[in-house]
């Protein structure tokens, strides 16, 4: 419930938010916010709820559990039935992504009609192709901290830059802990992290991921990936604005950046960070 603050948190509600903006925090909201996306009047209402948040000072949306939706909602879907059949494995099939777009859709639009001077910055659970109008960064899901699905994060990055979705992000350390999980694999990961279009901590067992969450030298290690981050601003910048402009992601494919050499194309496990900056992360303790 967003309606109210949560007085342990923000005793003073909007004065406690207006305190960290001017202190340099950009705040971003995190919630469900479900509801039916296809109906006008229901992301009216939806929105009607949610904006005080842009006034007091919030910068962003994450919209999470896209994959979940609000049965008692939903009156436009056009499926075999709103009750028994609603949440069956072909209802979530064919709807899943596409609610991600709509709920983007509506949010993004809504801002922009009430709040025309403010960015509109989104994190989205899932992801259906399109939604990088609506200014969209996508949250990859819940996976296990394990070298393997390191790997394969880069991956599923560099599908989406190629798909036209530019914002992606991975976890950095993994979301479930997992024996695996240690000061090498979320160093590692943190370097991959560098390379990505949103740099970003986050999961269960989240202290761990922290730059200090496993002691001084992680430490250490963890905060020069971030000024190296920091350093490439002006670079990062004009790869943003590429991707904005022309379509071409800021992570890159080999076959993409090089798409005359054949062999470019098996290389799957290192990618261009714009044209200049080759990056082939480590996969192996």
């Amino acid at each position: 419930d967003y309606s109210n603050y949560n007085p342990s948190l923000f005793p003073q509600g909007k004065i406690d938010i207006q305190k960290l903006t001017e202190n340099g925090f950009h705040l971003i909201v995190h919630n469900y916010f479900e509801g039916d996306f296809t109906d006008p009047d229901d992301l009216e209402s939806i929105w009607g709820e949610q904006k005080f948040l842009i006034e007091d000072g919030w910068e962003g949306w994450w919209l999470d559990g896209t994959e979940t939706v609000s049965p008692p909602r939903l009156t436009h879907i056009p499926h075999r039935g709103r009750d028994v059949d609603l949440l069956t494995e072909d209802f979530k099939d064919e709807y899943d992504n596409i609610w991600a777009v709509l709920r983007a859709k509506g949010f993004y639009e809504r801002q922009r009609r009430d709040f025309p001077d403010k960015r509109v910055y989104i994190l989205n659970r899932a992801a259906f192709s399109g939604m990088q109008r609506y200014a969209v960064g996508v949250n990859q899901g819940d996976y296990w901290a394990t070298w393997k699905l390191m790997q394969l994060q880069t991956h599923w990055l560099l599908h989406h830059g190629t798909s036209g979705i530019f914002m992606p992000e991975a976890d950095i350390g993994g979301h479930y802990a997992h024996e695996e999980l240690d000061d090498e694999l979320c160093i590692r990961w943190a370097f991959l992290g560098a390379f990505t279009p949103i740099m970003r901590s986050h999961g269960h067992n989240w202290r761990c991921k922290l730059p200090w969450g496993f002691g001084p030298q992680h430490e250490k290690l963890f905060i020069s990936f971030i000024r190296l981050r920091v350093s490439l601003f002006p670079y990062n910048y004009t790869l943003m604005h590429q991707a904005n402009r022309d379509g071409y992601p800021m992570m890159r494919a080999m076959g993409l950046e090089f798409p005359n050499d054949c062999y470019m194309r098996s290389l799957g496990n290192q990618f261009m960070w714009g044209p200049s900056i080759l990056v082939a992360p480590v996969y192996e303790k």
